[in-house]
């Protein structure tokens, strides 16, 4: 069974593993201990047998973010990225009217994954990526998100 929990320390090294594999431009171990810090900061992580397979940073300012989300490649395609997505929508919409997120234009797969969760494309940011690639913003509005929720409970 998988379990969604809060981050702890001591998975730090299995998360900046899943990173690694996961982006082409990484999070390094300095940047996720700066995202633990910072106010308003959610971080929850996928465990199976004691191991982290997933993780997700979310944060709540005036709108909501999806700062980072990533499963480890021999779990992907078994929801386990659409249960750590949906908890932590299901934590930023209550306080937020809007949440935000940035994917490659080059990634359609995670372009579709968002898309099945609510999320509608809002703009295009030009070089967003070290390697000059465009991001894709999306958007989810707390509309959008009772209607796919009520749709997940059925």
């Amino acid at each position: 069974m998988i379990a969604i929990r809060q981050f702890d320390a001591k998975d730090l090294a299995d998360i900046l593993q899943i990173e690694k594999i996961s982006f082409s431009h990484p999070y390094n171990k300095s940047t996720f201990l700066h995202l633990l810090s910072a106010y308003n900061t959610g971080f929850l992580v996928a465990e199976h047998d004691g191991k982290v397979i997933g993780y997700i940073i979310y944060s709540a300012d005036h709108s909501g973010a999806i700062v980072s989300i990533a499963v480890n490649s021999t779990e992907r395609r078994k929801g386990i990225g659409s249960k750590l997505l949906r908890e932590a929508i299901s934590e930023l919409i209550s306080r937020v009217k809007t949440i935000e997120l940035q994917v490659s234009a080059n990634n359609i797969d995670a372009s579709v994954f968002y898309s099945k969760h609510g999320f509608k494309p809002s703009g295009i940011m030009k070089n967003y990526y070290p390697d000059g690639s465009d991001a894709i913003l999306m958007k989810l509005n707390q509309a959008k998100f009772h209607a796919i929720q009520r749709a997940w409970q059925s």
